[in-house]
């Protein structure tokens, strides 16, 4: 198990076209903000790409610690899948 935290490199292992994001693409995680009980404890994180950053929704910190684990914007039928490097 590996436990993603701010400065870790991630491998997008399920792109999305809408994002703009491919399937192999690399980041490294800039931020991860844990927003509390009043949001169901979702968290936000922050991947930087090579030209951009993008900011996601993971459903639980917890999540993060997973061999895979889901990202979206908000929508949960588009998501990004991501694994730590």
């Amino acid at each position: 198990m590996s436990n993603i935290t701010v400065g870790s490199k991630v491998q997008v292992t399920k792109g999305n076209r809408n994002f703009g994001i491919s399937k192999g693409a690399r980041a490294t995680v800039t931020e991860i903000t844990p927003t509390g009980a009043e949001f169901s404890h979702c968290c936000h994180i922050a991947l930087r790409f090579w030209s951009n950053t993008q900011v996601f929704w993971a459903r639980h910190v917890n999540r993060l610690s997973d061999a895979t684990c889901n990202l979206n914007k908000g929508d949960p039928t588009q998501k990004i899948t991501i694994r730590s490097v």
